[in-house]
């Protein structure tokens, strides 16, 4: 799946804007033929943002997560998701400081399935 992510707020000595992508995001539904299917997932993204997130390092950061959570099977074959995903921020090196953040990161979602 590829994710989007439209508006990410982090709140430091002044609140810092940004959007994301997540281009690389496989899950695994654990189906069973009925509406919910529990799912884990596991991906990697990019997240730009208006200051250095966290203070003193990047604008420009990655994102490895993975998580677990439910799929419900709604009509017209789309379906709602609710998770929880571990979340970690990083530049990977590119500036001088890289101190990484970890994160929880609870997420809802709208999918249209194929």
């Amino acid at each position: 799946a590829v994710e989007m992510i439209p508006l990410y707020l982090q709140f430091q000595s002044g609140t810092v804007y940004g959007a994301g992508l997540t281009p690389f995001l496989l899950r695994y539904n654990f189906t069973r033929g009925g509406r919910v299917a529990p799912f884990i997932e596991l991906g990697g993204g990019t997240l730009a943002t208006t200051e250095p997130v966290p203070e003193g390092a990047a604008r420009f950061n990655f994102t490895p997560q993975a998580g677990v959570g439910l799929q419900y099977l709604l009509a017209g074959r789309r379906s709602w998701t609710l998770g929880a995903r571990y979340h970690h921020t990083s530049n990977a090196g590119l500036a001088t400081r890289n101190p990484g953040i970890n994160a929880v990161v609870v997420h809802t979602g709208l999918s249209w399935l194929r």
